[in-house]
């Protein structure tokens, strides 16, 4: 294992814990740092010897241990005088104390695990606090814990407490990686983080032990658990104590619950499970408080661990008659199916359908190919069942098993019964669509199926998923009427659809309303569907105009964090977005991240926009289900063709199939990425023809935002008269507010109105648009050179200069005009504190850099600008930052 990897996530704690000894107040001359075991309280220390050893201050190390308190002056007893050395009239221990407070009179002491030192090297250490040399650095697991004499130091507000956190998501991620040397899957990493809570010690022990004993395997997609984590020696007896003399009946009982997972409360006497769960060892949960599990995932791994085969047999057995009062009930019953499996008793073809379609649900498609397995060898695998194997093959990757065990399934399927012949088409449909990269192939399928099926419900559920991949396939598909009587599911299913394509193809009241539709349904934020209707919030909320809102939900929804449960909103109404929830990553986070992806690329940060990119395409080829990994491909390809990476861009570009290329994203963006070549060689009217042409083309199948946005981008390169037209349009079919603005601003360059492109400059800012807004202010300050007006000119370029201000990489369409050049940021925010009367020394020091540095780039304002003083600088600014239009 990697020593380094033990402090990732530590460096915020670590400069916290110096500026607590740094603060020079005289105060503060102890910060005690708490926390569990393994959250790397002693590698903590270990960094901080390091830092403090490189600055010259000296620095003594002591520690408790479990049989410290036995030996009096244990922790000191390296530093004790020697036997011959005089003695001065004075004990060991205060000659200890003096000699300390001379040595380390300018140093620290670092003190580990200060609850467990003996009384004799306590009281040395409460000497040490009371004389406030040298500064102490304690740990402790838990603040309860400290000796009396560091809580009373406390409560005289002589001594800081810093609380050590878990690891969150990303840190976890960071760590996990840096551990096994490469990426982790999304599944992977949430069943970590659930085991492990941020632990330090805990992840790498897990991932360690699981490598080693084969739970935890390299895929395509990253390292993938196969199996159950394995926790290993170290951390079984370290959790294991916990465990260590209960009773044998309650030690049963835990056992019992870490086979099963899950087992009804009413199955144990009320009493034992009282006191079971007020020794936190287990969690009642459910609405009505039904069942019973351990309280930490990690506790059932160290407990399945010290239980044999043969009495994990029994105990498996007798989990199956416990949970068999519990009937229908689904958690229960199903993890009865997963105990019968792991026992080897054979399931008849409903429940291993049932079950294994609960095990996709669930995200586990291996759990789903071992219901599978178990299957009764004296049944005839049904058209169901091959269903289940297929789709389990498929969200696994194994695409040729997956294409012949869906297209068995479709060929068993009992045409009288259109739920099952339904059912076979739209799982081999979604397959072709997500792994195949065909949605052509998978609309054939569908297509097929609707003409042969009578059932109102099943009818309903083909046609809204030939919607689904009719859009991706870049074809004009008619939204089929909502089904008037339906189950729940089918109803929500064709709603959500109905959501998404109208979002695509406008107009955006009707999505709105389709919205508001949802919310009433309630579609759970949780399951796929909601997750799909939270992808139609970024979408609803950026084609409103609120750029800047739907980005910033969007990037919510895909840090991290998001996927435990992050809570937000992308609307300033009644559209509110409920969480996903949940311990495991969103199966819809990689198409999120498109989304926010192409959103930077065209509004935002070109580079951000590359990064969103490659995340979407790792999570894509993990979970994809609305075949979003082509569109995230061309993303790719796009950002690597702006940011001048060829070999990336030439990458993303072969790993297109042909029959991606009709999607309308990839058409889009592969349009995008081709006409900035053309620009970026000159050929400005070549590259405004491309775009306006795809724009045509995607118009004419409907998807009128992808293009309004390649209209917009033609418009922005200085050539309206090929956009204007199409753009009202877009408008017109579109309704929607950043359709308003894109047709406004290609009439206001076409008319070379001032006015109307200077207000949209505002415009295109405040909602978030950052490269239409730059482009806006640059066309302005070309327009006013070629007027001679230079102070305007110079006006416009400044705002443009402040608006881009943030970004490291923009995608513009328009260049600098020639003339005299504008002021850089760091040019800028030198030139306003100068026009406030800083000196050059103040202004190093607000700004972190030298003087020197400063004087260069004030000389350089000062000849820009043309100006000889600091108050003919603070009159040239002053025109520059008032309306440009008034020059």
């Amino acid at each position: 294992m990697v020593e380094k990897s033990e402090v990732i996530g530590r460096s915020t704690d670590l400069d916290q814990m110096l500026r607590g000894l740094e603060s020079g107040d005289g105060t503060t001359t102890a910060v005690v740092v708490t926390g569990a075991a393994g959250l790397g309280k002693t590698r903590l220390l270990t960094e901080i010897r390091q830092v403090l050893t490189a600055r010259g201050t000296p620095v003594l190390v002591v520690a408790g241990s479990a049989s410290a308190p036995e030996v009096p002056l244990g922790a000191f007893a390296f530093a004790l005088p020697e036997p011959d050395e005089p003695a001065a009239g004075d004990p060991p221990t205060i000659r200890l104390i003096r000699r300390l407070g001379q040595e380390y009179a300018d140093g620290v002491l670092l003190v580990d695990d200060v609850d467990r030192l003996d009384r004799a090297s306590l009281v040395i250490v409460g000497q040490l606090l009371h004389r406030g040399r040298p500064q102490l650095i304690l740990t402790a697991r838990r603040f309860a814990d400290l000796p009396p004499m560091v809580t009373r130091h406390y409560d005289a507000g002589r001594c800081v407490a810093h609380p050590l956190r878990p690891l969150t998501g990303d840190q976890t991620r960071q760590l996990a990686e840096d551990t096994i040397g490469g990426p982790i899957t999304p599944d992977a990493l949430a069943l970590l983080a659930a085991h492990t809570a941020g632990n330090p010690l805990h992840i790498r022990e897990l991932l360690h032990w699981s490598r080693r004993g084969g739970a935890l395997v390299r895929t395509d997609h990253g390292w993938d658990f196969h199996g159950r984590p394995e926790p290993g020696q170290r951390l079984t007896d370290l959790i294991g104590a916990v465990f260590d003399n209960l009773p044998p009946a309650d030690q049963q009982i835990l056992e019992t619950i870490a086979l099963a997972g899950l087992l009804p409360t009413a199955a144990f006497a009320e009493q034992t499970v009282d006191r079971l769960e007020r020794r936190g060892l287990v969690a009642v949960v459910g609405a009505d408080d039904e069942q019973i599990r351990l309280a930490h995932p990690l506790h059932a791994e160290v407990l399945r661990g010290r239980i044999g085969p043969d009495r994990a047999r029994r105990l498996n057995r007798r989990a199956v008659r416990l949970l068999e009062p519990a009937g229908d009930q689904r958690h229960l019953w199903y993890r009865r199916m997963l105990l019968l499996a792991d026992l080897g008793e054979p399931l008849c073809a409903d429940d291993v359908v049932r079950a294994g379609e609960l095990a996709l649900t669930g995200d586990d498609p291996r759990q789903a190919l071992a219901f599978v397995a178990a299957l009764d060898p004296a049944a005839e695998p049904s058209s169901q069942v091959w269903r289940i194997r297929g789709a389990a093959y498929s969200a696994l990757g194994r695409v040729t098993e997956a294409d012949q065990a869906l297209r068995t399934a479709l060929d068993r399927a009992d045409r009288r019964d259109c739920g099952q012949a339904g059912a076979a088409a739209r799982a081999l449909a979604a397959h072709l669509a997500t792994r195949r990269m065909d949605p052509g192939a998978a609309v054939a399928v569908l297509a097929g199926q609707v003409a042969d099926c009578a059932d109102p419900a099943e009818r309903s559920r083909l046609e809204h998923d030939l919607v689904r991949w009719g859009m991706v396939a870049g074809l004009t598909v008619m939204l089929p009427p909502l089904p008037a009587a339906a189950d729940e599911e089918t109803y929500r299913h064709a709603l959500v659809m109905r959501l998404l394509a109208s979002a695509i193809t406008g107009p955006l009241p009707q999505a709105v309303g389709y919205r508001e539709q949802a919310a009433q349904a309630g579609v759970d934020g949780a399951s796929t569907t909601g997750q799909l209707v939270r992808l139609a919030d970024i979408m609803l909320a950026c084609y409103d105009g609120r750029v800047a809102d739907g980005l910033a939900y969007a990037r919510r929804l895909t840090a991290p964090a998001a996927a435990h449960g992050g809570t937000g909103s992308a609307s300033s109404g009644s559209t509110e977005l409920a969480s996903s929830g949940g311990g495991q990553v969103a199966e819809l986070t990689g198409s999120w991240e498109f989304t926010a992806g192409i959103i930077t690329m065209l509004a935002a940060d070109l580079r951000d926009a590359h990064r969103l990119a490659g995340a979407a395409i790792r999570h894509l080829r993990w979970r994809d289900p609305i075949a979003m990994l082509p569109a995230a491909l061309a993303l790719r390809a796009a950002t690597s063709a702006a940011l001048r990476s060829d070999a990336e861009e030439a990458a993303a570009r072969a790993a297109l199939p042909a029959s991606a290329v009709a999607d309308p994203k990839v058409t889009m963006l592969l349009t995008w990425a081709d006409a900035r070549r053309e620009q970026a060689a000159g050929e400005h009217k070549a590259a405004a023809a491309r775009l306006a042409a795809a724009a045509r083309s995607l118009l004419d199948v409907h998807h009128v935002f992808l293009a309004g946005m390649l209209g917009h981008c033609a418009a922005r390169l200085g050539h309206p008269d090929l956009v204007v037209d199409l753009l009202d349009e877009a408008q017109a079919a579109g309704q929607a507010g950043v359709l308003t603005r894109f047709a406004a601003h290609a009439r206001a360059v076409r008319d070379r109105d001032r006015d109307a492109l200077g207000g949209l400059v505002g415009v295109f800012h405040r909602q978030g648009m950052i490269t239409s807004a730059v482009d806006a202010a640059t066309m302005l300050a070309d327009w006013a050179g070629q007027d001679g007006n230079v102070t305007a000119r110079d006006g416009w370029l400044l705002q443009a200069g402040r608006i881009a201000a943030d970004a490291t990489r923009l995608a513009l369409w328009q260049q600098i005009p020639r003339g005299r050049p504008i002021l850089t940021e760091r040019e800028r925010q030198v030139a306003e504190l100068a026009a406030r009367r800083h000196t050059v020394r103040e202004i190093a020091q607000e700004l972190g850099t030298s003087p020197s540095t400063i004087g260069n780039q004030l000389n350089a304002v000062y000849r820009k600008l043309a100006v000889g003083s600091r108050a003919e600088l603070a009159a040239a600014l002053a025109r520059l930052t008032a309306d440009p239009t008034a020059h």
